[in-house]
C-alpha cells in the first residue's frame, strides 16, 4: 500500500526544494473546489498546473461528465493565470471502457499541452493495472507506482 508520504505529489515536492508548490485541490474535489480556490491560485501566481482525475471519478461520473468537470477546472486555472498544463490521464481499470474514452477525450481536447500517459505506464497489456504497480485493490498505485508517476512529473516541472 502506498502512503501519503510516498505519494507522487509529495515526492515531486521533496525533489524540487527550490520550487514552490501549492496543492489547491485533492482527492474527490471537483470544479467547485477549483472555483473556491481561484483567489488562492491567483495570489500564488501559478504559471504551471498539474491536472489529474482519478479513475473512480471517471467511472462514477461517466467519461463525458468527467471530461466536462475537467474542462471546467482547466478554464478556471486559465482564468487564474496558469499558462502551462501537465495532464495525467486516468490509470487503467480492468473492464472499463469509460477510462479509455476519457483518456482519448483528454488527448483530443488538449493537443498542445503535455500529457503523461499513465495508461501506458501502468497497463498490464489487458487494460488492467500492472499488479507490480498496484495496491492490493488493483486500482490505486502502490509505492512503486507512485514512484513512476513522480519520476514522470518531476521530469516536467
Amino acid at each position: 500500500a502506498s502512503t501519503i508520504a510516498n505519494s507522487w505529489y509529495e515526492q515531486v515536492v521533496a525533489a524540487n526544494p527550490s520550487k514552490s508548490f501549492s496543492k489547491t485541490a485533492c482527492q474527490g474535489d471537483g470544479p467547485d473546489t477549483a472555483v473556491s480556490k481561484q483567489t488562492e491560485i491567483e495570489l500564488i501566481n501559478a504559471q504551471k498546473a498539474i491536472l489529474f482525475i482519478g479513475t473512480n471519478q471517471v467511472i462514477q461520473e461517466s467519461a463525458a461528465a468527467a471530461l466536462t468537470s475537467y474542462a471546467q477546472m482547466y478554464t478556471i486555472l486559465q482564468n487564474a493565470g496558469v499558462t502551462q498544463f501537465i495532464h495525467l490521464n486516468a490509470l487503467p481499470r480492468a473492464g472499463s471502457t469509460a477510462i479509455n474514452t476519457f483518456n482519448a477525450g483528454l488527448v483530443s481536447a488538449y493537443p498542445s499541452d503535455t500529457i503523461v500517459d499513465l495508461n501506458v505506464l501502468f497497463n498490464d497489456g489487458s487494460n488492467a493495472m500492472d499488479p507490480l504497480l498496484a495496491n492490493a485493490d488493483g486500482i490505486h498505485p502502490n509505492d512503486a507506482g507512485e514512484l513512476i508517476i513522480s519520476a514522470a512529473v518531476d521530469a516536467l516541472v
